[in-house]
């Protein structure tokens, strides 16, 4: 489409963004960045990427949104979906949005919003209305503020029957725990703490084994109290594992015990791989009755939780139902030294200072430049060493 024609199309759209100007704002694209293209003004935005996978974009010279055209600036090249302020024009009253896509409608006829101008542009909207967007700003944050502060106190009402039975049991962190439990207390959540996680849902409760004849506030105080010192299982059960291999060291009617077990799995957020170990690991005999000790074997199994009882319970990760179970050739597994080097990669990447700006795949196609990594794994690796020569040593 040629620049008339992308004008003229534009000036269309900006017509009908007048007339509904009391439905708010809207821009030229799909709904998939806060509010674009706004469906009460354009219907078929109504089916969005987010929604139902559907790109949706309207041909247009330029938007009224752009930052530099709204609070002024110099025109930059690459148009609007990089420099976009539809969040802050969103504050803007219906009458102020007309007036503003009138202007914009003006200057677009006269060319100051050509691609080839160079001139600073003056803003699209008045000193006042500037103003006007900063204390709509300030009022919803305040709110906002509001709103959550009445939430948690009617969720510190709703968990006061847990607060009650075991606040009194944490003398460390107490305030801390009242805090967590009152936001998160019966919600569908998974809170990431120091040690572990927290399961929250009382629906997902039900799946744990062990929980049948047990309370909800019970089973809170359980995973506050102890958590599960099995990471990589942890690990297998919020992603995808892949595999686990070891070699058996015993076994009886029922169950067979590995030494150690080596992980295999995949985070689901970057699809990169980890690799983890678990030490003295029991699981059901089933599958494995044509296996002796002594025999290394590969396997695929669902990671599952239990309440173990002994000292005190505990939510343990633990296996069952082993799947594609085959005989490998004796190998030695990885030591506790290899297995944390190999943790090098995902500290150097989650701490980069191009994380922001890479796709987050790991150190696959990593922006850093390659003398700077290889240092880096050689200064963690030996201080991870080091770290761990320590440990057993006290």
């Amino acid at each position: 489409m040629d620049k008339k024609k992308q004008i003229e199309e534009t000036l269309n759209f900006v017509d009908v963004m007048i007339e509904h100007a009391d439905n708010g704002v809207s821009g030229f694209w799909t709904d998939d960045f806060e509010g674009c293209g706004n469906p009460d003004i354009y219907p078929e935005f109504e089916k969005g990427l987010i929604s139902h996978g559907y790109y949706i974009k309207k041909e247009h010279y330029r938007c009224p949104w752009e930052k530099t055209i709204l609070f002024g600036g110099k025109l930059n090249s690459i148009g609007c979906f990089y420099h976009c302020a539809i969040r802050e024009a969103k504050y803007l009253s219906p009458e102020m949005i007309r007036n503003a896509l009138k202007r914009f409608k003006k200057n677009l006829i006269s060319g100051k919003y050509d691609y080839e101008n160079k001139e600073y542009l003056k803003p699209l909207i008045a000193e006042s209305e500037i103003k006007y967007i900063e204390k709509q700003k300030v009022a919803e944050k305040r709110r906002i503020e509001s709103e959550e502060k009445e939430k948690e106190k009617s969720l510190k009402q709703f968990a006061s029957s847990w607060l009650s039975k075991y606040l009194k049991y944490y003398k460390e962190d107490k305030e801390y725990i009242k805090n967590v439990i009152a936001k998160h207390y019966k919600q569908d959540t998974v809170f990431y703490c120091e040690d572990g996680v927290i399961y929250f849902s009382p629906d997902d409760m039900k799946k744990v084994e062990g929980t049948e004849n047990m309370s909800y506030d019970e089973y809170l105080h359980i995973q506050f109290q102890n958590h599960s010192k099995r990471k990589s299982f942890l690990s297998c059960y919020l992603n995808s594992p892949s595999e686990f291999k070891g070699c058996i060291e015993k076994l009886n009617d029922k169950f067979i015990c590995f030494k150690r077990i080596f992980v295999t799995g995949m985070y689901l957020d970057d699809c990169s791989f980890f690799d983890g170990k678990e030490d003295h690991v029991w699981i059901p005999k089933e599958g494995f009755e044509n296996y002796n000790v002594g025999d290394c074997v590969c396997f695929e199994a669902d990671v599952y939780r239990y309440i173990k009882k002994g000292n005190g319970k505990l939510l343990e990760y633990g296996l069952k139902k082993p799947t594609n179970i085959k005989k490998i050739e004796s190998y030695r597994l990885p030591s506790d030294k290899e297995l944390a080097v190999q943790n090098v990669d995902y500290i150097i990447c989650d701490s980069c200072y191009l994380n922001e700006q890479c796709n987050g795949m790991r150190l696959n196609f990593c922006m850093m430049p390659p003398k700077e990594i290889k240092a880096l794994k050689r200064l963690l690796s030996n201080a991870i060493i080091s770290n761990l020569d320590d440990k057993k040593e006290r």
